[in-house]
């Protein structure tokens, strides 16, 4: 439905949700399963909504949600049955709102006791800040410029995605249109790299775009089973060179999927990347999300 302003609904003491303009949508990215892993660990504390102000919509994140977890039919219906979807309201209200994706763009367009926001690659975030705003942020990737900051690092809900039951040596491409873009011309590149006779699934917003690519199967996200389809992710470069908290290659290490980082030649300006991999590396259990991290308790501080 159409909105122009989003008055939401009253019973809930915190959102969870992603920035939205008028011209752009996130689409199926990384974003939804961050609010579903949030919402889950926290709904049974405090009384949580989650809210889409793009063109998300019911079937799509229904799909997103079975196509990734495990859950019983009783927790996706909690999901769903406390999920709300506004299209792209020019005001909204509510008690308090969390944004995963550092959505700085939409600060003006909330009205809200609190707005908490995951830091998502803008570096400036001290230029956007008002009182209202508090900023969970790793203080490896972006400092503890900002005021009203706190150094909390994303964490994934791994125990709960989808174990997958068969092999594949194909290889996993993301071409998607909001970040990861490739021209034909960067496939075959990348083909040459890799093996012009391998296998290769790539996942794209325009899959009609790379459909006459030999050995080259485009999809639209979201892919069901996905896992089962390839054997090795290969990362390829953003065009910002920011990648704030990467999950997909972490959910690659859980799930015992090979990672190859193709032309990546920036980790020192990419701090995002860079520490995913180390925790990944060397501080594995860090970034599992569970219902004792701090997260509840940085809520409960914020909100109270």
């Amino acid at each position: 439905m159409n909105y122009d302003i989003a008055i939401l609904p009253k019973q809930y003491d915190v959102w969870i949700s992603y920035s939205w303009s008028e011209t752009c949508s996130h689409g199926v990215s990384g974003h939804i399963y961050e609010i579903v892993d949030y919402y889950f660990i926290l709904k049974d504390e405090l009384n949580i909504g989650i809210a889409f102000f793009d063109d998300m919509t019911v079937d799509v994140f229904r799909q997103c949600i079975i196509d990734k977890y495990d859950f019983t039919e009783d927790e996706i219906e909690h999901i769903i049955s406390n999920t709300y979807f506004y299209n792209k309201p020019s005001k909204v209200y509510c008690k308090n709102i969390l944004l995963v994706d550092g959505g700085t763009i939409s600060i003006e367009k909330i009205i809200a006791r609190n707005i908490i926001m995951f830091a998502c690659g803008d570096m400036r975030l001290q230029d956007h800040m008002d009182n209202r705003v508090t900023v969970l942020q790793d203080f490896r990737v972006y400092g503890s410029l900002c005021k009203n900051s706190i150094d909390y690092k994303k964490k994934i809900l791994f125990d709960k995605l989808i174990p997958y039951d068969e092999e594949s040596d194909a290889y996993l491409i993301y071409a998607t249109k909001n970040c990861r873009y490739m021209e034909i011309a960067d496939i075959l590149d990348l083909k040459d790299k890799y093996g012009k006779d391998s296998k290769y699934i790539l996942i794209s917003t325009e899959p009609e775009k790379y459909t006459d690519i030999q050995n080259v199967e485009s999809v639209k996200p979201p892919v069901k089973e996905l896992f089962n389809r390839f054997g090795t992710y290969v990362y390829t470069p953003v065009g910002k060179k920011m990648d704030c908290s990467p999950r997909f290659i972490a959910e690659c290490k859980y799930l015992g999927k090979n990672v190859e980082y193709y032309n990546i030649d920036y980790w020192d300006i990419d701090r995002g990347l860079y520490w995913r991999v180390w925790d990944i590396n060397n501080d594995w259990n860090s970034i599992f999300l569970t219902k004792d991290d701090t997260i509840l308790g940085i809520l409960n501080e914020i909100i109270r």
